[in-house]
């Protein structure tokens, strides 16, 4: 379906469903996280907690420019 004949409603379902897959992602990538510390990979980890902590960082500040 086209973005623009798509009703309010619908729209913000998808935004749901996207905010949804990007906290699964986050999750995923906190796991590997903890997994590499486990390994005694800490260098990997704390580049991989920097990345993810970034990329939270910037879906937070999107979230809040989206809310009126």
């Amino acid at each position: 379906m086209d973005t623009r004949n798509k009703t309010a409603r619908e729209r913000a379902e998808e935004a749901k469903r996207w905010k949804k897959a990007a906290e699964l992602a986050l999750d995923q990538l906190e796991w590997c996280v903890n997994y590499l510390y486990r390994t005694q990979k800490p260098t990997l980890a704390k580049q991989l907690e920097q990345n993810r902590a970034h990329i939270r960082t910037q879906l937070q500040s999107i979230a809040q420019d989206a809310d009126p």
